[in-house]
């Protein structure tokens, strides 16, 4: 049970639906005239009646895979799903080189090892296009004794639009090859995505996964749960609003529904 009885947010709603019972509760033993027998058996099965709701709010609290939340003009649903079979432009995070060969330095299950899989036939023309799209970006120069790869780094946080899909410059790459966001890089590349996400999206529906979930290294070990709510968080304070028609839709892989609170998430939202 990921949702414990006493979590704060299956209290909260426990308590909002028994003030209701309790207010009903007391207006009809308070006006209308019952035997102490009868108001005692009232008694009890009012008691019963709040322990079967709080037993309901707790198994629909750890059944829940999807919440619909608002951020100034912004519909956000979270949800568990597929983020390649979901609608709108979807975003799919790559390390800051934007690699479009996997040569043993990305992991095949990771959404970028399965992009380039996708696109394997098509390799030289989408690194032709990347690199055509960003010329005129901001770019960080060339890799330092990098013997797998491209060449060319990007800030952080750019994105690339390519048949529908928004590629993002998420991770880092070290001397070793592995991805990470330490220091700084974390909150710079949040800012520069929302503002990026904000110019793509043209009105349309934007899709994206629980970003940082792989192998990407933090200075601190996140939780999904964390991570997702670092998405919402940096969205509300970037100041982005997509279009009314827009919806952001954050994606939740399958295996990581088990770790996710989804009523929990409601706490970003400007309708609580």
């Amino acid at each position: 049970m990921k949702i414990k009885p006493w979590d704060r947010y299956v209290i909260k709603k426990f308590f909002e639906i028994f003030a209701i019972l309790a207010t009903l509760f007391s207006i009809w033993v308070a006006f209308f005239p019952i035997s102490d027998e009868t108001r005692k058996n009232s008694g009890i099965v009012f008691l019963s009646v709040c322990v079967a709701i709080f037993v309901a709010v707790l198994i629909f609290a750890n059944l829940t895979q999807k919440i619909e939340l608002k951020i100034r003009n912004t519909k956000i649903i979270v949800r568990v799903g597929d983020i390649w079979e979901s609608s709108g432009k979807k975003v799919i995070p790559m390390n800051e080189y934007y690699d479009t060969e996997n040569l043993g330095i990305i992991s095949e299950r990771s959404l970028h090892g399965q992009f380039i899989e996708r696109y394997k036939d098509k390799e030289k023309e989408l690194y032709e296009h990347i690199v055509q799209t960003l010329s005129s970006r901001n770019i960080k120069g060339a890799a330092l004794k990098r013997s797998k790869g491209k060449n060319i780094r990007y800030d952080l946080g750019t994105i690339c639009e390519y048949e529908g899909f928004l590629l993002l410059a998420y991770t880092s790459f070290d001397k070793d090859n592995m991805a990470n966001l330490y220091g700084d890089k974390c909150p710079r590349c949040y800012a520069n995505m929302w503002h990026e996400i904000d110019i793509h999206n043209n009105g349309e529906s934007i899709s994206m996964p629980v970003l940082g979930t792989g192998k990407t290294r933090f200075d601190k070990d996140y939780k999904p749960q964390e991570l997702l709510e670092m998405l919402l968080f940096t969205f509300r304070m970037s100041g982005v609003n997509l279009e009314r028609r827009a919806t952001l839709n954050i994606i939740v892989h399958e295996t990581m529904a088990k770790d996710i609170n989804f009523l929990r998430l409601k706490n970003f939202s400007d309708r609580g």
